[in-house]
């Protein structure tokens, strides 16, 4: 258990913290890939 707590005690956050801000820079990467992927369409129809 000590692999799971010791980088997010590192940066001054708990197990919990640090798994929902992971998540919400992964939800992020997530949506500007789809954007980055779609313009790429898009630019062909303008």
């Amino acid at each position: 258990m000590l692999i799971f707590t010791k980088h997010p005690s590192s940066v001054g956050e708990n197990y919990s913290q640090h798994f929902l801000k992971a998540l919400g820079y992964s939800f992020y990467s997530l949506y500007t890939s789809f954007i980055f992927f779609s313009s790429c369409f898009l630019t062909f129809s303008l």
